[in-house]
């Protein structure tokens, strides 16, 4: 036997009576991959409510999206509400949960400052402030791509400017650019994947990082045997209520 061999070392992510398990296996199903499609919709419509419409607070910003958390929670209250009446196999699996919260925290993190909150006004700024001062007309828009760009001056004033409730979207000035920025986005995003992956074994098996954020969405959809086990939490409950009662005050 080796001496210096010490006993195995556990896993820090891993705590007794919290494995996740599924009654399906481990692949999400589909319901849960069209859940998390329309939360990612939803996600998208709330933050840009919020900020543009009723310029309220920003809820698919920072690291922890409160959009993506309100409604992660609200289906998760909805599933231990109804888990007296509902037969087990149609119960949403931690697997599931997680999966329809990563959609939905990636869909507040391109709605907002991840990417659409930059990449739509840059590529309108160049002829929306280009004037005869700067000479933009001369010295940047000859260099650049049309097709990369909105069609339109109207358009482009309409969406830094807005536009009449009457008037519909203007679609067809923003589809041909959108379109051709698909393919390098769709690559840039495959490759902000790639690199975890890449980094994945290093991190989690040698350096054993704990990655807090993600341990949120772990706590909460966290079950037994009488479902998730974060509503029968006086303690959260009792946290819950103080900020929830104070705002609405």
């Amino acid at each position: 036997t080796d001496r210096g061999a010490g006993p195995p070392r556990s896993d820090p992510c891993r705590r007794p009576g919290r494995a996740f398990r599924s009654d399906r296996g481990t692949m999400p199903s589909v319901r849960s991959f069209l859940i998390g499609l329309g939360f990612s919709a939803l996600c998208a419509v709330m933050a840009q409510y919020s900020v543009n419409v009723v310029h309220a607070s920003t809820l698919a910003i920072d690291h922890m999206p409160v959009a993506a958390i309100f409604l992660f929670f609200l289906l998760l209250l909805v599933c231990h509400v109804s888990i007296r009446v509902l037969r087990r196999p149609l119960r949403l699996t931690s697997e599931e949960l997680l999966l329809i919260y990563i959609m939905a925290f990636v869909g507040c993190a391109v709605s907002e400052m991840g990417l659409g909150c930059y990449f739509l006004p840059t590529i309108a700024a160049p002829q929306y402030y280009a004037n005869d001062q700067n000479r933009w007309t001369e010295a940047i828009l000859p260099h650049l791509r049309p097709w990369l760009m909105p069609r339109g001056r109207e358009a482009i004033v309409g969406y830094f400017e807005g536009i009449p409730a009457s008037r519909p979207i203007p679609w067809r000035a923003w589809a041909p650019a959108l379109l051709a920025w698909t393919p390098f986005l769709l690559a840039l995003y495959t490759v902000m994947i790639c690199v975890p992956m890449m980094l994945r074994r290093q991190w989690v098996e040698r350096e054993r990082l704990l990655f807090p954020l993600a341990q949120v969405p772990i706590e909460i959809a966290r079950e037994d045997e009488r479902g998730i086990v974060l509503f029968r939490s006086r303690a959260m409950w009792l946290g819950f209520a103080i900020p929830f009662v104070v705002s609405a005050i």
